[in-house]
């Protein structure tokens, strides 16, 4: 009895100090709290910040929680804010943001992780004008990725929608249709990265002023109409998409299908039969150039004031475009027509000074600039005399005297669109005419300032692509290079292109005329050299994956250091497709010769169609007949008195349905032994059916 009292009077003297510090040695077995952390998201607009309670749906066995590290975010500040995660996007981003943080329990300290996820739209409110002349009361619809807005444009064709998003990928386009559906403007914007940026400081604002690509014009629907050709009938929603369809879009194009418009939203002519509005005539190329080429000639007189309106119209890219910080070379393009005869290529120094390239000579210029224009003057006009037709004002008979046509210089405007190597350009010529003999000598017949130009394409060679090594193998054939000097009385267009063989390492042999050559390369620039012939080198600028046509420049080689470079024009060369052959079945078919629908949209008074017919006839351009010549070229036969004159095409290369030939033509029934080889663009049009 006694022992067993004295044992609990020992139990209960445990002091407390004592238990308190078994139980925190573990003395009652009672584990850590565990922690669970799952991921949250918000959305904010862009300019403002979110405050997430991260903690409210994380948890732990027991005891509390607390906030206590935030990983730093790519675009944007995270803080912690009285237990909870602040997180502020970087100025004018916007995204889907992920920011990783950590909680801990407060009960032993365990940790987790978890993902705060935060989509920050871009709020924006867009303007601009549905215009050729405004269309009011357009039906407009704004297109930013999957999400289509919808407005009514007011009485001077502008409109304003209100649009968010989180994707700077996603594609902008807008379009209005007049409210008697004949007109459907059409812009292709970009992506929204690019229209945000645009946007004020203090506002989501992004008006025409900023961004004309808000503008639906007749320019901006002739663009998105050639890009939405070559990509299959669809309009352009990528950046990849964009430079798919770069090739597409001509300075001549882009012209002739902003006179369609025109014609059709301001000069009252309906669209033809089978297009249900503007734009889907644009979509139809066929029809597009049967619709020009019938206004060019049977309402030549609006078609004329539509061009007018067209080429007064041409919206000027943003920014400075002719900003020259080194040197910088550019030089014309013709657009793939391959009877130009316009030779100009311009180098320019910082220092404001220029050296002009034009018909195989140097001229010494200087240029300015001031926003999209380009100004190049010469420091001596070039001089072209002649000899016209004065009536004596006493007998009334013709007195023949002498005039000077004197080019001044150039005048490029910058036209909006284009890319790095290609630069859509207004280029004007100023000019006078003077008597220089008889009663009027000294006086001034015309001039003109340059102010008005013709659209067309200027090459810049920083972008150019050149020549590579593995390009020039044994049996490589580079088609273009010409192989013997064009005739001093040659006709508009006539060249001696040849097909250069490679036949060994700086070896070479003319296919045509049967030269042996060598050749070198360096630095994107081959060299050929043949007796006989001027050493030339020549450099690829650009190539067009759409329709197999190539832009390539020549010049001069010096003979020694103090010899400078002459460049020529614009030339088409290309390596030929080795597996490429006409056949019979191939041959039968309609033709389009395209490089003079790309120099003359309107066609004027050719007609650059053919059709071969499988029993052998032929039409078009004075042709009678086709047939395929033994070594597999296609021969095009015009009889004239009595006589076969031959154009042989020499297959090149086939993209789609464009066809690139050598084109050899015998023009002996205007001048005996006069010929021209020249690389064409033909474009297949389908089956003949005679």
């Amino acid at each position: 009895m006694h022992h067993r009292h004295r044992l609990r009077l020992a139990r209960a003297a445990v002091p407390a100090w004592l238990a308190i510090a078994l139980v925190a040695c573990g003395g009652n077995d009672r584990p850590d709290a565990t922690v669970t952390a799952a991921d949250d998201a918000a959305t904010l607009d862009w300019r403002s910040s979110a405050l997430v309670d991260v903690l409210a749906n994380d948890s732990a066995t027991r005891g509390a929680l607390s906030l206590t590290a935030v990983d730093p975010p790519a675009n944007g500040t995270a803080v912690i804010e009285n237990g909870q995660l602040r997180y502020t996007p970087a100025d004018g981003w916007f995204g889907t943001e992920s920011v990783r943080y950590t909680v801990q329990a407060e009960a032993g300290g365990a940790t987790a992780m978890a993902t705060a996820t935060f989509t920050v739209q871009a709020r924006l409110t867009l303007s601009g004008t549905i215009t050729d002349a405004p269309i009011a009361g357009a039906a407009v619809t704004v297109q930013v990725g999957d999400q289509t807005v919808e407005v009514t444009a007011d009485d001077q064709g502008r409109y304003v929608v209100e649009v968010a998003s989180a994707d700077p990928a996603a594609w902008v386009q807008v379009a209005g249709t007049s409210p008697d559906g004949r007109v459907r403007l059409v812009s292709v914007v970009g992506a929204l990265a690019g229209v945000a940026a645009q946007a004020g400081t203090d506002s989501g604002d992004v008006d025409a002023a900023a961004l004309p690509a808000l503008d639906a014009t007749h320019w901006t629907s002739a663009e998105a109409a050639l890009r939405a050709r070559a990509l299959g009938g669809n309009l352009p929603a990528s950046a990849e998409d964009m430079a798919a369809s770069d090739g597409a879009v001509r300075a001549q194009d882009l012209q002739a299908l902003a006179i369609a418009v025109n014609l059709i939203a301001d000069g009252g002519v309906a669209p033809p039969a089978g297009a249900s509005d503007s734009f889907a005539l644009l979509l139809d190329a066929a029809a597009t150039q049967a619709f020009v080429r019938a206004q060019a000639t049977g309402n030549a007189d609006a078609y004329a004031a539509a061009e007018r309106a067209v080429l007064a119209t041409v919206p000027a890219p943003a920014g400075e475009p002719w900003a020259i910080t080194e040197a910088r070379v550019l030089s014309y393009s013709d657009g793939g027509n391959p009877i130009s005869s316009y030779d100009l290529t311009v180098e320019m120094q910082p220092d404001g000074t220029a050296v002009v390239h034009a018909e195989d000579q140097r001229h010494a210029a200087r240029w300015t600039a001031a926003g999209a224009d380009l100004a190049i003057t010469l420091d001596v006009p070039m001089e072209q005399v002649s000899v016209m037709c004065l009536d004596d004002p006493v007998t009334g008979s013709c007195m023949q005297h002498t005039s000077v046509f004197r080019t001044l210089g150039y005048r490029l405007r910058a036209v909006d669109g284009g890319s790095a190597v290609k630069l859509p350009v207004l280029l004007g010529t100023p000019y006078e005419h003077v008597w220089v003999d008889g009663p009027q000598a000294g006086e001034v017949i015309s001039a003109s300032d340059g102010s008005t130009g013709f659209l067309t394409t200027m090459l810049d060679l920083a972008g150019r692509a050149g020549v590579t090594a593995d390009e020039l193998v044994v049996g490589a054939r580079l088609a273009g290079v010409t192989s013997q000097p064009a005739p001093d009385a040659a006709v508009s267009g006539v060249t001696r292109d040849d097909i250069l063989t490679i036949t060994g390492p700086g070896t070479g042999r003319f296919e045509i005329s049967g030269q042996a050559a060598t050749w070198s390369l360096e630095d994107g620039w081959v060299t050929v050299r043949a007796d006989g012939l001027p050493a030339r080198q020549y450099t690829r600028l650009e190539r067009d994956p759409l329709t197999g046509l190539e832009s390539w420049l020549a010049a001069s080689v010096p003979t020694d250091a103090n010899e400078p470079v002459t460049y020529s024009m614009e030339q088409e060369l290309l390596f030929v497709d080795p597996a490429l052959a006409i056949t019979a079945e191939s041959a039968a078919r309609r033709w389009r010769s395209e490089g003079f629908v790309r120099a003359n949209p309107q066609f004027s008074s050719l007609d650059p169609n053919y059709v071969l017919n499988p029993d052998g006839r032929a039409s078009g351009s004075a042709i009678q007949r086709w047939q395929l010549a033994s070594d597999g070229t296609l021969e095009l036969v015009r009889v004239s008195g009595g006589q076969d004159y031959l154009r042989r095409w020499i297959p090149l290369r086939r993209v789609g349905d464009n066809l690139i030939v050598l084109e050899i033509i015998d023009w002996g029934y205007i001048e005996p032994g006069m010929f021209t080889r020249r690389i064409n663009w033909q474009l297949d049009l389908g089956p003949a059916g005679g």
